[in-house]
């Protein structure tokens, strides 16, 4: 498996093909990642947070569960959770604000990128990896620490060809301590 370590702040981009292995796992404490994908062959059928959670009817998807295009298909499905519940439809920004993902998505990827991507104003809502939202009887969104530990560990399996991009991110982690492995391995035969 091809992996890279990520601190908070870094991209982790690349195109994968369907039956691809993507694992993510967490290096420290308070650690996770902003999921984004796309079909690789329009940058229009996005991962969504929104159809998943039409489709599962729950905003904690778990293992065997797939996570859902803007058209509806499966992009991944989710082999591994440790932390199970560990993946977050539920809001937005649990990892950070989204001015902030564009702005740093955009000083990574090039429009000379080798796999087209969403123009800046159409780029989805990511899937939050190492996240859980609880919601209160008033309302009030908070996070929920115990899935964002170390060694905690996600694998997705891709169900058609991907470009994929990750962020990882922390809070209260130092700055250029890394935060997040993310590798992927080849299709099983």
């Amino acid at each position: 498996m091809n992996s890279e370590r990520l601190s908070s702040g870094q991209v982790f981009a690349s195109l994968v093909g369907a039956g691809t292995r993507l694992s993510i796992k967490t290096l420290a404490d308070s650690s996770g990642a902003c999921l984004f994908a796309w079909s690789a062959a329009d940058p229009f059928d996005q991962l969504s947070d929104a159809y998943t959670f039409m489709e599962l009817r729950r905003v904690w998807p778990q293992v065997k569960d797939c996570l859902f295009s803007t058209c509806r298909r499966p992009l991944f499905e989710i082999l591994a959770d440790s932390a199970s519940p560990a993946i977050d439809l539920l809001r937005h920004n649990a990892w950070m604000k989204r001015k902030h993902m564009l702005e740093t998505i955009g000083g990574f990827l090039h429009p000379a990128e080798e796999f087209s991507a969403p123009v800046q104003h159409a780029w989805p809502f990511p899937v939050n990896l190492f996240a859980r939202t609880r919601m209160d009887r008033d309302g009030v969104l908070t996070s929920v620490p115990e899935v964002a530990r170390r060694d905690h560990q996600i694998q997705l399996r891709a169900m058609t060809d991907l470009a994929v991009v990750l962020i990882a991110a922390s809070h209260g982690v130092w700055k250029e301590a890394a935060v997040i492995e993310a590798g992927l391995a080849a299709q099983e035969s």
